[in-house]
C-alpha cells in the first residue's frame, strides 16, 4: 500500500473548491492537491512541490491574494524550517522555495498567516532549544528581510502551535507547554513580536493542549482554543480575554 496524506493542511479558493497540502510518506515529498470541484470528485491536480530528502512534514497552506498556495512546512533531512510560495495556482511552475529557518533543527509544527501586504509570518518549534518561535518575513517568499523572535524559552515549549493575526496585525498563538503540560498562549505587542508580548497559561488543570491546539478571534478580540485534554480523555474549548 501508498501511504499518503500526513500532516494536512487546508484552504477553500475563490470558488469553494479545496486545497491541500500534505505529507506523501511513500516518497517522502510535499504534495499540493488543488479540488477540481468542492469534493474534490474529480479534475484534481496533484503536484509534488518538494521532494528534496524527506521533507513535507508539519504543514500549513493558505491562499495568496491571487489564489496561489502559500506552505510552510519542515524538511525532516536538513532539520529546517522551509516555506514554498507557488507560482501559480496548481504550483505547477515558477515556485519559490526558501529555507527560512536553518539554524540547528528547527520548524516543526508549523502555522501559517500571511500579513495585509502578503508577507508570510510563521509560528514554529525549535526542537533544538525547545522553544517557540516566530518568523514575520521580510517579503513574499521570506527570501529576505525575515525577522525572528523567540516568544517562550521557558522549559520545553511551543510544540502544536496555532497563530493568527489580530485586527491591528499582532500575532496570537496557542501552543503546548511539554515541561508543565499546560496550553499556552502568546498576544505579541507589536507586528514582530518585538516587545510588549504577553504569556498566558490558558490551562494548567493536569495534562491539557497537546496534539496542536486550534485558534480562533472572535469580534471581542477574545481568543477561542480548542484542544486536547490528555489528563481526562476529553476534548476541551477556552476563552481567553485580553
Amino acid at each position: 500500500d501508498i501511504t499518503v496524506g500526513r500532516w494536512t493542511s487546508l484552504a477553500l479558493d475563490s470558488s469553494g473548491r479545496p486545497v491541500i497540502s500534505y505529507e506523501s510518506y511513500f516518497d517522502d515529498d510535499l504534495i499540493v492537491v488543488r479540488c477540481g470541484d468542492a469534493n474534490c470528485s474529480s479534475s484534481n491536480t496533484f503536484t509534488a512541490v518538494d521532494g528534496a530528502g524527506s521533507t513535507g512534514l508539519f504543514s500549513s497552506l493558505v491562499l495568496d491574494a491571487s489564489g496561489f498556495p502559500v506552505v510552510s512546512y519542515y524538511d525532516q533531512t536538513n532539520g529546517d524550517l522551509k516555506l514554498v510560495h507557488c507560482g501559480d495556482a496548481t504550483c505547477s511552475s515558477s515556485n519559490a522555495i526558501t529555507t527560512v529557518d536553518s539554524t540547528g533543527d528547527t520548524g516543526r509544527y508549523t502555522s501559517l498567516v500571511l500579513d495585509t501586504l502578503g508577507f508570510p509570518v510563521v509560528s514554529y518549534y525549535d526542537i533544538t532549544n525547545g522553544d517557540l518561535r516566530l518568523v514575520h518575513c521580510g517579503d513574499a517568499t521570506c527570501s529576505s528581510g525575515n525577522t525572528f523572535v523567540t516568544l517562550d524559552a521557558a522549559g520545553d515549549t511551543g510544540r502544536g502551535t496555532s497563530l493568527i493575526l489580530d485586527p491591528s496585525g499582532f500575532p496570537v498563538v496557542a501552543y503546548y507547554d511539554a515541561t508543565n503540560g499546560n496550553l499556552k498562549t502568546v498576544r505579541c505587542g507589536d507586528a514582530a513580536c518585538s516587545g510588549g508580548n504577553t504569556v498566558t497559561t490558558v490551562d494548567g488543570s493536569g495534562t491539557v493542549g497537546a496534539y496542536t491546539p486550534s485558534l480562533v478571534l472572535d469580534a471581542s478580540g477574545r481568543a477561542i482554543i480548542s484542544y486536547y485534554d490528555a489528563t481526562n480523555g476529553d476534548l476541551r474549548l477556552a476563552s481567553v480575554i485580553g
